[in-house]
């Protein structure tokens, strides 16, 4: 079941969302070195790959908080073309299907591919940081364009292309925030939030206030905020990430904007009045633990506070941030590395998954469809809890088969009518049913049909589920349409 007809979730892996992702920063070794070959032939002017690129991870060096900043504005270099643009969106978003990812939320900068962006040489940078910026040859001559220079609308577009295309390749769901550098004056950010509304592309659904938060507090920003606001886009904001802002500037920030959530929110930690505070409020965090951990923002050798946000009732979200920089994860490697560390479930990292889907800048018939495949992945695992922990599982399946068919004909009478109608209430009914448990009968009553033995079950569902449980709903579909025709 391709594409967007994909009900069924990845049952090889979690599914997973993420908010909080740069797209200039997701670009990988192989690609950005392709993109610099063909500038380079091209004559395009391009970044020193020598300086930028850690020869051993293949990624590009994180030395401070400073050279971050720094050699993120020099590898947004590479990104120049409409084609550069596109495959850049497509092949991350490809990546995150592959790990299992339904939803991500790409934060685009349009001032770093018009390079409409303050220099981090005039930046004060945070007093860790003891590396020095030279600032560019301003005499060196432009070489000539040899490519289109996109406008917004064309650049957002062109985005957007690349978000169809990896939905109909994978079934992936992807929005877009828009960027505004903190570090520009308030005028600057104003003019991009124009740009934004005048473009009017559904795909962008907010802004993103990102940068250097500790020289560029969020209250330097409210005028922008009020337009963005005025024209219906929704707002968050990179606060509480650097460890020189107090916790309590988080509140205020949340309260200043009406906040919904935040980025990073890392330094909250520090304080039990501020824990308290979000979690009455419901703000969700967009939490991007290798990343703190990389800009030296968190303590290496502390436990990262996403878990005592977690157990203290906090809505938490897992993000890769800027995943092409040493030491930042992709978003599968941050769930596997929570996972891993915790001893967490299946079933329990599919609540960050949530978290991020009812956060998400989006309508509530696309949260309902990103809902319901968690919900089926969550029934899964009820069923592997089933078959591993039934003392007798051949006699309670013959029983469960035996004493509720019913309910499993519900099931697929409820299923197959979503099959053929592809709408979002017969989804909801599908969901209802799962919700019910009746989809967890169905499956292990599946089980039986199959006349699998316990010690198979365990030996193979994932291989089952994944392969051919998708075949036999293939059947359902194939007899589905039939019933359409």
């Amino acid at each position: 079941m391709p594409g967007t007809d994909r009900i069924f979730p990845d049952f090889k892996h979690v599914p997973k969302a993420e908010l909080h992702v740069h797209i200039e920063g997701t670009l990988n070794y192989d690609d950005a070195m392709k993109m610099y070959a063909t500038h380079l032939e091209n004559g395009h002017s391009v970044p020193d790959m020598e300086e930028l690129i850690n020869d051993e991870t293949k990624k590009v060096k994180v030395e401070s908080f400073g050279k971050f900043l720094e050699y993120y504005d020099k590898y947004c270099k590479l990104i120049k073309t409409e084609e550069d643009v596109y495959n850049l969106v497509y092949d991350y978003l490809m990546r995150c299907a592959d790990e299992g990812v339904i939803y991500a939320e790409i934060i685009t900068s349009y001032d770093h591919y018009k390079e409409l962006r303050t220099d981090y040489s005039t930046v004060e940078l945070p007093s860790i940081d003891e590396a020095s910026i030279d600032e560019e040859d301003k005499s060196e001559a432009k070489p000539k364009l040899h490519y289109k220079i996109l406008s917004y609308s064309e650049y957002i577009q062109t985005c957007v292309s690349a978000i169809k295309q990896a939905r109909e390749d994978s079934g992936i769901e992807a929005r877009i925030l828009e960027a505004l550098l903190r570090h520009n004056d308030v005028e600057a950010c104003c003019k991009t939030v124009n740009m934004v509304l005048e473009a009017k592309n559904p795909y962008v659904v907010g802004v993103n206030l990102v940068g250097d938060e500790y020289n560029n507090p969020p209250e330097k920003f409210e005028k922008v905020f009020q337009l963005a606001k005025r024209g219906g886009l929704s707002v968050t904001v990179h606060v509480g990430e650097d460890p020189r802002v107090t916790p309590e500037s988080i509140i205020a920030t949340v309260d200043m904007y009406d906040l919904k959530r935040i980025g990073h929110g890392t330094q909250a930690a520090r304080s039990e009045e501020v824990i308290q505070e979000l979690r009455d409020r419901g703000v969700t965090l967009e939490c991007s633990p290798g990343s703190n951990y990389a800009t030296e923002f968190w303590p290496r050798d502390e436990e990262h506070p996403v878990t005592i946000f977690d157990e203290k009732g906090l809505l938490v979200t897992l993000n890769s941030d800027d995943p092409a920089f040493d030491g930042f994860r992709t978003v599968g490697e941050e769930y596997d590395h929570l996972q891993s560390s915790k001893g967490y479930t299946n079933k329990k990292m599919c609540t960050f998954t949530r978290n991020a889907v009812n956060a998400a800048f989006i309508g509530e018939a696309l949260k309902d469809k990103l809902n319901a495949q968690v919900s089926v992945y969550e029934t899964y695992c009820d069923l592997v809890d089933y078959i591993q922990s039934a003392d007798t599982p051949s006699i309670a399946r013959d029983s469960m088969h035996a004493t509720l068919p019913s309910v499993g004909e519900t099931f697929k009478s409820k299923f197959e009518d979503y099959l053929a109608q592809r709408t979002v209430s017969s989804l909801k009914e599908v969901e209802a049913c799962t919700r019910e448990g009746s989809k967890l009968r169905f499956l292990v009553e599946t089980l039986h049909e199959k006349q699998m033995t316990y010690n198979e079950a365990v030996d193979v569902y994932d291989e089952f589920y994944q392969e051919r449980f998708c075949d036999y709903v293939s059947d359902h579909a194939d007899r589905a349409a039939g019933l359409v025709t």
